[in-house]
């Protein structure tokens, strides 16, 4: 959960520079924005935070545990998935992980 809120805190970092870079003064946003936004906004904040932890650590056990790839493979990827949470993760998916073949059960 601590990385959570460190991405949480990443994001509001981010929105702070895009607001001083676009000259909004966000100390009014509560005063302006009607208070009914802000329970779904912290929702989705809360999901997105939630749900980018669940993926991370879903995609690390699966590059751990990966039998096509290369012990070397394996060591870069972890590197690149654990140093780079979510941008790790989401290349990691779409270079490894959706291109595997499906696995079926047989029975």
């Amino acid at each position: 959960m601590a990385l959570g809120t460190v991405w949480t805190l990443g994001a509001e970092l981010a929105v702070s520079i895009f607001c001083a870079f676009i000259h909004y003064d966000i100390t009014n946003a509560f005063e302006r924005w009607p208070g009914i936004i802000w329970p779904p906004v912290t929702a989705l904040i809360l999901f997105l935070t939630i749900g980018g932890t669940v993926f991370w650590l879903g995609m690390i056990w699966e590059c751990s545990g990966a039998r096509k790839l290369s012990v070397r493979s394996k060591v870069l990827w972890l590197i690149l998935v654990v140093l780079t949470p979510n941008l790790g993760a989401l290349i990691y998916y779409f270079c490894v992980f959706s291109r595997q073949p499906v696995h079926q059960i047989s029975e």
